[in-house]
């Protein structure tokens, strides 16, 4: 949604006429004056409360061709709050409610960001036949994931503590979260983000998983189908030096 440039809530309206003196300026005052001022005045001059001029600034349409529609004043009022670093900092000091909105506001375009970053930086990118398996490093992976996108491990490990557990989960069960943005990661991008899938693929296959299994798994965004991995299973030169590492990890996460 594109917000108005300008945010001034106290900006004369359109929709009611001042009279002049009510629109003169008052010098002198200080910021922290001004705001028990137009508090005092919300009060005594209105009986309002503010709570009433928040409700009713962004509920109550006039009928007026030139009046602030309600959906302008309800634009100006979000951007007034969440442009505001300072603002929704303090807001959420005093509202777990609002602290979850306000860190939730674009929250899907910084986690598909985080997403490419894991594929730019090798983490979870595109397999490659020719790239060298110690280069891999599985055992490695969930401090890399962790540190390429910070903020879907936080929410992956937020999500998945429940309020009696005392260990913590991105320790603890940090294989999982790998496995959680692995499927997100090669959903994300099916082709670039596919090294962890193939790799696991590779190493059930390797183990005799049969075909209906792995199939099955495919389903499950888990590991590619049974096709595809047979078509990469003869080019793997250093297959076993994969395969080590793989159960070296399995072996860290048991």
């Amino acid at each position: 949604m594109a917000f108005p440039n300008a945010v001034n809530l106290s900006m004369p309206s359109e929709d009611v006429p001042l009279s002049p003196s009510s629109s003169a300026y008052i010098p002198g005052l200080s910021r922290r004056q001004r705001v028990d001022r137009i508090l005092q005045d919300l009060r005594d001059k209105h009986r309002w409360s503010f709570k009433d001029f928040i409700r009713y600034m962004v509920t109550e349409e006039l009928n007026e061709p030139k009046g602030r529609s309600t959906t302008y004043r309800a634009e100006i009022l979000v951007n007034a709050i969440y442009s505001q670093p300072e603002v929704v900092k303090k807001l959420g000091e005093v509202s777990v409610e609002f602290n979850s909105t306000a860190e939730n506001s674009g929250l899907v375009p910084r986690i598909q960001t985080e997403l490419r970053q894991l594929q730019r930086k090798g983490t979870l990118a595109a397999f490659e036949l020719e790239k060298a398996p110690a280069a891999m490093d599985i055992p490695g992976l969930a401090k890399r994931v962790q540190e390429g996108a910070p903020e879907l491990w936080q929410l992956l490990a937020n999500i998945t503590t429940p309020t009696l557990r005392e260990c913590d989960t991105s320790k603890a069960y940090n294989g999982n979260l790998v496995m959680l943005c692995s499927l997100l990661a090669s959903t994300f991008a099916p082709i670039k983000s596919n090294s962890f899938p193939m790799l696991i693929g590779l190493y059930l296959h390797s183990m005799g998983v049969k075909r209906r299994v792995i199939n099955f798994l495919a389903g499950l965004g888990i590991c590619p189908n049974y096709q595809t991995l047979i078509s990469k299973w003869d080019a793997l030169a250093e297959l076993g030096q994969v395969l080590n590492l793989l159960r070296r990890y399995s072996q860290i996460y048991s």
